[in-house]
C-alpha cells in the first residue's frame, strides 16, 4: 500500500513515512525525505557559532512588503507562531527548552504550517512590527531554533534564561501598562494581575513616542504608570525582554502589582489623570477621579449645594447590534452597562440544560428578582432548589455574590447621581433580568416618579459604553465611536416607572 506525500506529490510506501505522518491527513502528510530536506535548509545566518535574528520592525501584524495576499500570508504565519510559541507548544508535545526555544522543523511539520517554509519564518521574524520572535541558527548542528520574546503562559519557560533582570529602578524610570475601561475598576481595587500569563507587560517609555514598539496594544484606553522604585523596594522583580518589553511576575499566587504601586493613571482620550495615590478618602481607601465615566452635568453643582439631584434615565437594551425588530437610529448619550453572565450582575440561573430553553424564561427572571433582594450563596441555592433551576458555576461561591451586592450598590449610586444608564443584555425584546434590576433600583431609590425616571427597551447606539463587571469584579469601560462600523438600530417602548 502506498500513500501520497503532500510535499513532493509522489506515492510512497509506508516505510518512507514516520508512524505519525503515515496516519496524518492527506493534505498534511510529509515523507521522511521531504522533512529532512526542510531541516537541511541553510537560513543564511552569518557568524562562526550560534547566530540570532531578532525582528527589526516592519509592517503591522508582522506583515512583509508585497501584495495583499503576501501580507495576509505572513500575518497568518505570525499569529500561528505566537499561538504555539507562547501558549501551546507543551500541550502539542513540542520539545521546548527552558529558554523558550524550539526547533523550527518541529513547527513546520504541523498542520498549521503546511503552507509555509523556512524562508517564510525568516521573513516574518525579520519584519515583525513588534519584534515578537528570535530566530537562532546553531552552526555546529545546522539546527534552527525559534522562540517568542515574551507573552508566555507556559510555566516551563524560565525567566532567567528568557529575560534580562532589571537590577536598578533607575534603569526603568518610565514603566506603563495599557488597559481598557472595562478592567479599570477591578484594577483599581486589586491591582494589575498577570492573569494566565507568566508576566504583566509594560512599556519602558511613553506611548506613541516612537522609541517603543512593543508592550501594549495600540487601542488601549487607560495608562497605568508604576512607581518602580517603590515596587522593587517591596520585592517585586522586573525583567526586560529582547524586544524591550518590561515584565514582572508580580507577587503572590495570582501575580499582582497592587494599586499602592501606581504612580498615576491617565485617560488616553482626554489626557486627564484619573487616579493617583495621593487621592484618598477619609477612611484611607483609594479613590479614582470619575470624570471619564461619570456624567458631567449640573448634578455636580447640585451635590455641592446639598440639594437632591435628578435621577437619571434607565433603559434595558440588547447587545446584538441591529437588535430584534430595529427601526430608527437612536441618538443617545446613555452610558451602557453590561449585565450579561460575564459580569457580576448576570443571571446565575441558565434557561435549562442548554441555556436557551424559552419555557424557563419567566422562572429564571423571577428567581433573579428574588435573589437580588439579598444576594447570598444560601439564598442562591435555596431559590434554585425551590424552582428546579440550575446554577451557573461562576456564581457558586461567596465572592461572586459579594461582587453582585457591590455592583448593585454601584448601580444605585450612579442612578441616584443622575447618570443616564442602559442595562445591556441579550434578551430584548423578550423579558430580561434587567427588568428586575430596574424594579429593584426603583424600590431602593424611591421617589423616581417625581424625578422623571423612565424605563425603556432599546438596542445599543454608538454612544460611550461602560460595563458593570468583566468576569469577576465591578468594571467600567468606554469605547470610541469608530469601533462600530454598522448603523445601530433601535426599537423601544416608553413606560413610566
Amino acid at each position: 500500500m502506498k500513500k501520497t506525500c503532500a510535499a513532493c506529490s509522489s506515492p510512497k510506501p509506508k516505510e518512507a513515512f514516520s508512524k505519525k505522518q503515515w496516519s496524518a491527513q492527506d493534505r498534511n502528510r510529509r515523507c521522511t525525505e521531504c522533512i529532512e530536506a526542510k531541516r537541511s535548509v541553510n537560513l543564511g545566518f552569518v557568524g562562526d557559532s550560534d547566530a540570532q535574528l531578532v525582528g527589526r520592525g516592519g509592517h503591522v501584524g508582522g506583515e512583509a512588503k508585497g501584495d495583499g495576499s503576501s501580507r495576509k500570508h505572513n500575518k497568518r504565519l505570525s499569529m500561528a507562531l505566537s499561538r504555539i510559541l507562547r501558549h501551546r507548544a507543551v500541550s502539542m508535545n513540542i520539545e521546548l527548552r527552558p529558554d523558550g526555544f524550539c526547533r523550527v522543523d518541529d513547527l513546520l511539520v504541523l498542520r498549521e504550517f503546511s503552507a509555509f517554509d523556512v524562508e517564510d519564518v525568516k521573513e516574518v521574524v525579520k519584519c515583525n512590527d513588534k519584534q515578537r520572535f528570535t530566530l537562532k541558527m546553531d552552526k555546529s548542528t545546522g539546527i534552527a531554533w525559534i522562540r517568542a520574546n515574551q507573552g508566555h503562559t507556559m510555566r516551563c519557560v524560565k525567566d532567567g534564561l528568557l529575560l534580562r533582570s532589571v537590577a536598578d529602578a533607575r534603569e526603568i524610570p518610565i514603566c506603563v501598562h495599557g488597559t481598557y475601561w472595562e478592567s479599570w475598576l477591578a484594577i483599581r481595587k486589586e491591582g494589575l494581575c498577570r492573569m494566565s500569563r507568566n508576566h504583566i507587560h509594560f512599556m519602558p517609555g511613553e506611548p506613541r513616542s516612537g522609541a517603543v514598539i512593543s508592550g501594549m496594544r495600540s487601542n488601549c484606553e487607560v495608562l497605568v504608570y508604576i512607581d518602580t522604585s517603590k515596587a522593587m523596594a517591596a520585592g517585586i522583580d522586573f525583567f526586560r525582554s529582547a524586544n524591550n518589553v518590561l515584565l514582572t511576575p508580580g507577587t503572590g499566587p495570582r501575580g499582582l502589582v497592587g494599586p499602592d504601586f501606581f504612580e498615576k493613571v491617565i485617560d488616553v482620550a482626554t489626557g486627564k489623570v484619573v487616579f493617583t495615590n495621593s487621592a484618598a478618602r477619609e477612611d484611607g481607601t483609594r479613590r479614582a477621579v470619575s470624570e471619564p465615566y461619570r456624567k458631567q452635568s449640573s448634578n455636580a453643582e447640585t451635590f455641592a449645594r446639598g440639594a437632591v439631584p435628578e435621577c437619571g434615565t434607565v433603559t434595558v437594551g440588547n447587545m446584538r447590534y441591529g437588535g430584534k425588530g430595529g427601526g430608527s437610529v437612536e441618538p443617545s448619550e446613555f452610558v451602557q452597562l453590561r449585565i450579561d453572565r460575564q459580569t457580576p450582575l448576570g443571571n446565575p440561573f441558565p434557561m435549562g440544560e442548554g441555556g436557551h430553553d424559552e419555557k424557563f424564561r419567566d422562572d429564571v427572571c423571577n428567581a433573579y428578582e428574588e435573589l437580588i433582594e439579598d444576594p447570598s450563596l444560601t439564598a442562591l441555592e435555596h431559590i434554585a432548589q425551590k424552582r428546579g433551576l440550575r446554577i451557573d458555576a461562576r456564581f457558586r461561591n461567596d465572592r461572586a455574590l459579594n461582587e453582585m451586592q457591590e455592583a448593585l450598590r454601584d448601580l444605585e449610586e450612579r442612578m441616584s447621581s443622575g447618570e443616564d444608564l442602559r442595562l445591556m443584555c441579550w434578551c430584548h425584546p423578550k423579558r430580561c433580568h434587567g427588568d428586575g434590576l430596574v424594579k429593584l433600583i426603583r424600590k431602593r431609590i424611591g421617589g423616581m416618579d417625581q424625578h422623571r425616571a423612565t424605563l425603556k427597551h432599546s438596542t445599543p447606539s454608538v454612544a460611550k459604553v461602560s460595563t458593570l463587571g468583566s468576569g469577576r469584579g465591578v468594571c467600567v469601560w468606554q469605547t470610541r465611536q469608530q469601533r462600530y462600523s454598522r448603523v445601530q438600530h433601535a426599537s423601544f417602548a416608553n413606560m413610566r416607572l
